[in-house]
């Protein structure tokens, strides 16, 4: 699993000095957040509006549910410990918002080309179910990727593989279109 993704955030980050996406792609690929795209295809319906700039919702064709975070990173080389520990922050807050905790089972991390990335695996603490929760991110070039994957429909496949693949599909429908600083 651990080369799989890697493979994966080598080439989200070697992207990192990608130009404009062509604007017949953009028609097909509808915007993430600043600096990027997502070319899911039929494989993903969007389930948002496009309310909030840079977050958007996506269901997978299996069933699995994708949530998608672009945002501004800091100016130059990200700290990954900085990154790793303000998602575990985020994630253990909204848990204790509705009266749960989750439970932190893998961190991969690694960097390549100084892009940091990596996947953290949780799940609802006590929920009787372990439906695990995927959470990777890729820093490149002032923005920072964050892609959530999870069961989202009754009756998907709660085999870990089947997630593992659904959350790969979703990384490979990024594509960064401007990692300009001053997004």
């Amino acid at each position: 699993m651990k080369h799989i993704l890697s493979a994966i955030f080598l080439s989200l980050a070697a992207m990192a000095p990608m130009t404009p996406a062509l604007a017949g792609d953009q028609a097909a690929c509808p915007p993430a957040g600043p600096g990027a795209v997502f070319c899911g295809g039929a494989a993903f319906n969007r389930l948002d509006r496009g309310g909030t700039e840079g977050l958007s919702y996506w269901l997978d064709h299996s069933g699995y549910l994708t949530k998608l975070v672009v945002q501004q990173g800091p100016k130059g080389i990200a700290d990954q410990s900085v990154i790793e520990s303000q998602i575990m922050a985020m994630v253990s807050r909204q848990a204790a918002d509705v009266g749960r905790d989750f439970e932190f089972s893998d961190i991969t991390s690694a960097s390549v080309g100084g892009a940091p990335f990596g996947t953290l695996s949780y799940t609802l603490a006590g929920s009787g179910r372990k439906q695990a929760i995927l959470h990777s991110y890729v820093a490149v070039k002032g923005v920072i990727v964050q892609v959530i994957s999870q069961i989202a429909m009754k009756g998907t496949d709660q085999d870990p593989e089947a997630l593992m693949m659904a959350h790969h599909r979703a990384l490979d429908a990024i594509q960064l279109t401007n990692t300009d600083a001053t997004l």
